[in-house]
């Protein structure tokens, strides 16, 4: 079993992209120079090894310019995003305008900082 990314080799991490292994996902993520998105080691995706760029998480991926992927969902655990981040996401949807702050986040059980 894999513990964290940071313990991970580029060599690795190549090698888990090469084969496509879930095993890996949310392990650590790879960004597409050419593209500007970030995916999970399992995504289907084949872009050429030159464009990637390894990432420990996917918060670093997106300080980094990147868009999670529309095929792979990066950001989401198992293919769905966590409860929390699910009444976030409606909420959002329902009233793409409207900021959403501190107080509302955590009148919702999450801490701002997520």
């Amino acid at each position: 079993m894999k513990s964290s990314s940071a313990n991970l080799t580029a060599s690795e991490m190549i090698a888990a992209w090469k084969k496509r292994d879930a095993s890996y996902d949310g392990i650590f993520f790879f960004g597409v120079k050419t593209t500007g998105i970030f995916c999970r080691p399992s995504c289907p995706s084949q872009p050429r090894p030159e464009h990637l760029e390894f990432f420990h998480t996917g918060g670093e991926a997106v300080r980094a310019g990147y868009r999670p992927c529309k095929r792979c969902r990066p950001e989401n655990a198992n293919g769905r995003p966590p409860e929390w981040a699910a009444r976030l996401m409606d909420q959002a949807a329902k009233f793409p305008d409207a900021k959403i702050s501190a107080r509302d986040l955590q009148s919702v059980g999450v801490a701002p900082e997520r």
